[in-house]
């Protein structure tokens, strides 16, 4: 099974986080923790925020990708 848990690095997402990590460890999920940055110098600070949002998920030992991308929104 694989889980892909989507993040904009603010804190109305780290419910969604928890809830994902918290299926990932009884489910042996392979878990990607996703984020898009709408410019390519805002990646650094994302990616900064999701490994803060990624540490009570591999505090239960889940195997956690952590993935960051630039580009435009879809509107």
């Amino acid at each position: 099974m694989k889980i892909l848990i989507c993040s904009d690095g603010t804190r109305a997402a780290e419910s969604a986080i928890e809830l994902g990590g918290l299926l990932a460890g009884p489910l042996k999920a392979e878990t990607t923790l996703f984020g898009i940055a709408e410019k390519s110098q805002d990646k650094g600070p994302l990616r900064e925020a999701l490994e803060k949002q990624a540490q009570p998920i591999r505090s239960r030992n889940v195997a956690l990708d952590i993935m960051v991308h630039a580009g435009e929104p879809i509107r």
